[in-house]
This record gives structure tokens, sequence and C-alpha cells, in this order.
């Protein structure tokens, strides 16, 4: 807020003097003129260099100046963008509609920003990017399946010790076994159920205590992977009404 315009002599307050030297109150007095219908005048100050020495000392307002009055990129305050992965990756998607290589290095140290540039402006790998992203499980099977759309070997350890993201980087990614997985599958009673089902599409005995320990995976790997009884999952089907009624009719 500009506490300037709130006082009857903003000339006394200190800092008066600098105060248009502030990006955060230049950029609200531009915000008020916009709102005042006032656009075009802002545009064509902007144009003949006005508040731009202020406003790329701010990455953040830098970005906004760019895309709303700009409406282009803001090659002053590209340095200073620069150094934020945050908006340097909405300074490529809302402003140059492409690769911000200034800000890539930033980018590529931040596993959220590093993953959506890949995804959103270079629909392509991030090559830069990738010891990061193979720090974490979910990115990794997500960097795998929508960005490589094929293995990610350096992922693949932290891919191993998540059930789910095992799983699904055998179904989705590797449509096959994965054996570093395996045994963080075998942990789940649903994910081992559905490795079991779509991948090894047979039984998948590591498993199967622990898929005997929830009634709906142990009658889903009775019926469809089994084709028969499963003994060690009736104890907990029959705590069940509906399930054990339902594997006694596939039985």
């Amino acid at each position: 807020m500009n506490l300037y315009k709130l006082h009857s002599e903003p000339t006394r307050l200190k800092g008066y003097d600098k105060h248009t030297e502030i990006p955060a109150i230049v950029w609200e007095d531009i915000m008020t003129r916009r709102s005042n219908g006032y656009l075009g005048d802002i545009q064509k100050e902007a144009r003949d260099g006005k508040y731009r020495d202020v406003l790329k000392k701010d990455a953040r307002i830098a970005t906004l100046f760019a895309r709303d009055i700009l409406k282009d990129r803001f090659p002053e305050a590209e340095d200073t963008i620069s150094k934020s992965a945050e908006y340097s990756l909405w300074y490529a998607t809302d402003v140059l509609h492409w690769r911000f290589e200034k800000g890539e290095p930033a980018i590529a140290k931040d596993l959220k920003y590093a993953y959506r540039y890949a995804t959103n402006v270079l629909e392509d790998r991030f090559p830069m990017a990738e010891p990061v992203i193979a720090t974490d499980a979910e990115y990794s099977y997500r960097y795998a399946n929508f960005v490589l759309q094929g293995r990610f070997p350096m992922g693949e350890p932290v891919i191993a010790t998540d059930a789910n993201c095992a799983c699904e980087y055998a179904v989705n990614v590797l449509e096959g076994r994965f054996p570093m997985g395996e045994e963080v599958i075998a942990t789940d009673a649903y994910y081992a159920y559905k490795y079991a089902n779509c991948v090894l599409q047979g039984r998948f005995p590591e498993a199967e205590a622990q898929i005997a320990t929830n009634a709906n995976s142990a009658y889903y790997y009775a019926k469809n992977v089994i084709k028969g009884r499963f003994p060690a999952g009736e104890e907990v089907m029959k705590q069940d009404n509906v399930t054990w009624k339902k594997y006694n009719e596939l039985i």
C-alpha cells in the first residue's frame, strides 16, 4: 500500500523523496491508473522508457509489468528475473511463450518449477534439471510418463522407494516388470494386486501376505489373478459381508 497517498502532507514523511524509486509503490500507482482507464497512456510512457529502471529491480513486478503493460519481453529486467525460479518460469510461460534460457539455471534447481518448465514450456526433456527431478519419486514418475514418455533411468532408484510410483512406472512407462520396485510394491495391498494383474499377469508370491490384509485387494486378486481360491485372503474377506459373498460366488 502507498501510505504517502493517505497522508495530508506526504512530503513531510520520511523517505518521500525516494518513494518513486520503490518498485511496489510505482507498481501500485500504475495499477491505479490502469483501473481508471489510462492503460494506453501508461503503455506509451513505458515505451518511452518510464518506469523501467525502477521496476526492473523486482522480479515479480518486472514480470507483471512485462505481461500486463508491455505485453512483450522486458530485457532490462531479465537479469533480475533470472535469479528467481518462480518468476523465470512465469516469464517464460506468460511473456515469452517460449524458453527463457537465462532463467533456466535457477529453474533447474527447483523441483516443482523444473517439472512445470519441462511440461509447459519445453514440452521436452530438461537435462539440466534431471538431477533435481531424480530426487523425488512422484516427479520422476511424472517426468518419465508425461515428458520423456519412456524410461528415466536416473530417477528409477527413487521411484523404487514408493509403491504407488513404482507400480505406475511399471504399468504406464515400462509396460513391463520393474524389478527394482517390486520390494516396495509388495508392501501395499492395492498396488501389489495391480502390479500382479497389469504387469505380471500372474501371481505375485512375495506380496500375497500383504494383499491378504485387504478384503477388496484379496478378492480381486482371487478373481483376476488366481482366478480361483485365495486361502490366505479368506480371513480378511470374511470380515466384509459383501466381499465374502462375492468371493463365494466366485469360487
